[in-house]
């Protein structure tokens, strides 16, 4: 597992769950905007193992009603998402 403890830490754009284990995540500007995705596990309680296909990040969600909680492995931020209503299509989740 990667640990990038020397840089700071921020918050992706958004995440969007699609279908049965699937994912998107949107970078921010500043950590180059790009888009991911791949396919993600529950491990444990609130763990999950997101899988990008040539590497993977483990993160703790928390979902409360329209907010969710991500704090990813090795990192101090906790970033907060809302749940956003312009779904494409019935299959996707989107939290930004």
């Amino acid at each position: 597992m990667e640990k990038y403890g020397w840089k700071k830490s921020v918050c992706r754009k958004s995440f969007t769950f699609k279908g049965e284990n699937n994912f998107e995540i949107q970078n921010s500007r500043v950590q180059g905007g790009e888009q991911s995705s791949g396919t993600y596990k529950h491990i444990e309680s609130n763990d999950y193992e997101f899988d990008y296909g040539g590497g993977f990040d483990n993160f703790t969600i928390i979902v409360e009603k329209n907010t969710m909680k991500v704090h990813s492995s090795g990192k101090d931020t906790i970033c907060e998402y809302t749940k956003v209503d312009k779904i494409r299509n019935k299959y996707e989740n989107l939290w930004e």
